[in-house]
C-alpha cells in the first residue's frame, strides 16, 4: 500500500503542464500555514455541506438493482433523487460510468482525510476494486470512458456500438480529460493499475516514433504486458502537423501522459516518465510561432483539419 503518497487526495486541474513534471520529479510540500478560527469556521461550513451531499449519495445514489454492486449511478433527479435515465434509440439505461467519476471519488477519499469517517473511503474503494474486478476488457482496460458505461438494471456494458446489427459488437475504449483517481487505483491493487498505464498506451498509440495515436483503443489486445512497453525508438526531429493514423486530441494526449507520469511516481518505471515528457512535447511543438497559442492536436488523418 502506497501509505505517504505526495498526491494523496491532491485535486486535479486541467493545468497539466504544470502537474506532470511534479508528478515526475516530485520534491516535497511546504508545511500548511496557521488557519485563524474564523477560517476554521467557515472551512467548517463547506466540510459539514460536502458530508451532507456525499452522506446523500452514499444512501442514495449506489447500485440497488436486481443484483446490488458498489458502483455509483451516473446521476441523481435533484427533486427525486432517482437516478437518471439516459435514452438512446429506443434504449433506456441507468448508466454507472466509473470515468466520469473521478472527482466523486477523490471527494471522497479526501473526506475520509479530513473526517476521519472510513465510510467514504471505503465506498469509493470498493467502487474502484469492483471496477477491476468485473469491468476490466480482455486486455486490462475497463469498460468506462467516452463511449462505455454500465447500466445497472441489466449488468451489461452499453453506450456506442451497442446497437450494431450484423457486426462484432466491441466496446471502444476511450478517454479524455478523466485522469482516474491513480492513487486509489494503486492502493487496491498496484499490478493491475501498472498494467491498465501500459496497456492504455499500447493500445492508443499508432506511431511510436512520431507518436500518432487515436483517442480510441482496442479492448483486446495485448493480453501480456510489461514495462518493456516503453522500449520503442523516438525520433527527435519528427515534425507535428502530419498527416496521422488518429487524432491526437490534447484532452486524451493529457490523460496518456498524466497516467505515464503517475507510474513513474509510484512505480518508478522512468521510461514511462519518459514517454510522458515526450508526448507533452509534441503539443509544445504545435504552438504557434507568434501568439504561442497551443494547437488542439497535433496530427490528424484527413487532408483537411476538420
Amino acid at each position: 500500500m502506497l501509505e505517504h503518497s505526495p498526491w494523496n487526495n491532491f485535486a486535479i486541474s486541467n493545468r497539466l503542464w504544470i502537474l506532470i513534471p511534479v508528478a515526475i520529479g516530485f520534491s516535497g510540500c511546504n508545511k500548511a500555514p496557521e488557519i485563524s478560527e474564523s477560517d476554521r469556521e467557515t472551512a467548517n461550513r463547506y466540510l459539514s455541506a460536502l458530508e451532507e451531499n456525499a452522506n446523500l449519495i452514499l444512501a442514495k445514489g449506489r447500485d440497488h438493482y436486481e443484483e446490488p454492486s458498489p458502483l455509483f449511478v451516473d446521476g441523481m433527479e435533484i427533486e427525486t433523487l432517482e437516478p437518471v435515465q439516459w435514452q438512446y434509440d429506443h434504449h433506456r439505461w441507468i448508466l454507472s460510468n466509473l470515468a466520469n467519476q473521478q472527482d466523486l471519488l477523490r471527494t471522497l477519499d479526501g473526506l475520509t482525510t479530513l473526517t476521519g469517517k472510513q465510510d467514504y473511503r471505503d465506498a469509493a474503494e470498493a467502487a474502484v476494486e469492483f471496477g477491476f474486478e468485473n469491468l476490466q476488457t480482455p486486455n486490462g482496460l475497463l469498460l468506462w470512458g467516452g463511449h462505455i458505461a454500465v447500466d445497472l438494471e441489466t449488468d451489461q456494458w452499453v453506450g456506442r456500438r451497442f446497437h450494431w446489427l450484423g457486426k462484432k459488437r466491441s466496446p471502444v475504449h476511450e478517454l479524455k480529460s478523466c485522469y482516474p483517481h491513480f492513487d486509489m487505483m494503486w492502493r487496491i491493487d498496484r499490478k493491475e493499475t501498472e498494467r491498465f498505464v501500459r496497456v492504455l498506451w499500447e493500445a492508443h498509440i499508432r506511431d511510436w516514433s512520431n507518436l500518432d495515436f487515436d483517442r480510441h483503443g482496442g479492448v483486446e489486445k495485448p493480453k501480456e504486458i510489461d514495462e518493456r512497453v516503453w522500449d520503442r525508438e523516438f525520433d527527435e526531429t519528427s515534425p507535428v502537423f502530419f498527416r496521422g493514423q488518429g487524432r491526437t486530441f490534447v484532452n486524451c494526449g493529457s490523460d496518456l501522459f498524466y497516467a505515464a507520469s503517475l507510474l513513474n511516481l509510484y512505480g518508478r518505471e522512468k521510461g514511462a516518465a519518459a514517454w510522458a515528457q515526450r508526448l507533452l512535447s509534441r503539443y509544445e511543438a504545435s504552438r504557434h510561432s507568434v501568439t504561442g497559442l497551443r494547437s488542439y492536436h497535433f496530427s490528424s488523418p484527413d487532408p483537411e483539419d476538420r
